[in-house]
């Protein structure tokens, strides 16, 4: 049998099963007991180093930004508060997990975490809003993959997607979710393989805990680097 490829990003995947598993050649290569030549099978314990190692890594940056620019990153956010309000944070998260426009989210949460107001009224500005803005991620792929920008972006995304799909099936938004994979070209991924909207309304709040961590390992990097 001849190995199956991808979906080109102008089509559209099958939809679901009645379990909620997405129909993808991928899957259904894997399912016929045919190798998909492209992309192959995503690795596991690769990608938990992989993750762990982005985790360390990321709270050493958080550390040597604090040590070496924290007065004037700390300056900017108090400025940028002053300005916009939770209102201004909350609108630009919008905007930078559903289309991808910078600054992205791991600014605010900065602003959030070293500034002075509530951070429990600020993360969870942020969370609402970057949940809010997966969901319009999801409703707007197909006409977002029509965009070059996006569609090389996604194409990229969904080559990673495919690799974890031909081992955990339509569970590997799950997985992906806790990954450094982009939220929104996730979020994209998902709206073009048509995942049941039960099962997108888990991976979104799986966003909570990874803004969480994030905000966590801003405090204490900061906390390291500015003792």
């Amino acid at each position: 049998m001849p190995a199956a490829t991808p979906p080109s990003p102008e089509t559209v995947p099958a939809a679901t099963d009645a379990a909620g598993t997405v129909t993808t050649d991928v899957a259904k290569a894997t399912a016929a007991g045919a190798s998909p030549a492209e992309p192959g099978e995503w690795n596991a314990r690769r990608g938990i180093f992989r993750i762990v190692l982005s985790l360390v890594g990321f709270f050493v940056v958080m550390a040597l930004l604090a040590k070496f620019f924290g007065p004037q990153l700390e300056a900017a956010g108090k400025m940028f508060v002053d300005r916009f309000g939770l209102v201004g944070i909350g609108i630009s998260i919008f905007l930078a997990d559903a289309f991808s426009m910078p600054p992205p989210p791991l600014f605010y949460i900065i602003i959030v975490a070293t500034g002075t107001a509530s951070h429990v009224v600020g993360m969870t500005v942020i969370c609402a809003a970057s949940i809010a803005a997966g969901n319009v991620g999801y409703h707007l792929a197909s006409r977002l993959a029509s965009r070059p920008f996006f569609r090389r972006r996604i194409d990229k995304t969904r080559a990673r997607m495919d690799k974890m799909f031909a081992r955990y099936g339509v569970w590997a938004f799950v997985i992906a979710s806790f990954t450094p994979m982009p939220f929104s070209f996730m979020c994209y991924v998902a709206g073009m393989y048509r995942i049941r909207p039960w099962l997108f309304a888990f991976v979104c709040f799986t966003r909570i805990p990874r803004l969480l961590v994030m905000y966590w390992l801003v405090v204490a990097g900061w906390m390291t680097g500015s003792a």
